[in-house]
């Protein structure tokens, strides 16, 4: 199941760069539902494959200090980054206003969310693979 955890979020950060190049071409309505859809698989995949991971390995005390500061980081940007997604779709329906320029907000959401990506890839690495960068 971790390959296929990692074959998801390969999949998912490829669904969110196309959809940023959807909208820079200016195909907005295709950027958001490939968006959307992105967000569904990651809120299923973190279900389904990273909960029980960290939930095991940190109740059977694995992994040294760093790493376990490292899953904790990851954990929480990532629920921001999904926040984010969310707070964004209801801006864009209609349902909330942001103080927030949203293509600010859209910007630093890729971001974060790419930077969670690259963060989950180290975790793998040191998990499946005992390869750390630290």
């Amino acid at each position: 199941s971790n390959i296929l955890s990692l074959a998801v979020q390969f999949t998912v950060i490829l669904l969110v760069i196309f959809a940023v190049l959807m909208a820079s071409r200016g195909r907005s309505v295709q950027h958001c539902r490939i968006i959307r859809l992105a967000g569904v698989v990651q809120v299923l995949s973190i279900m389904l494959f990273m909960s029980p991971v960290m939930s095991g390995i940190l109740q059977l005390g694995y992994g040294s200090r760093i790493l376990v500061i490292q899953m904790w980081l990851h954990h929480l940007a990532g629920i921001v980054a999904v926040l984010l997604v969310i707070y964004i779709n209801l801006v864009m329906g209609g349902r909330l206003r942001s103080p927030v320029d949203r293509f600010t907000l859209m910007r630093i959401t890729f971001i974060l969310w790419v930077l969670v990506f690259l963060g989950g890839i180290m975790i793998y690495l040191a998990i499946w693979h005992s390869v750390s960068l630290f």
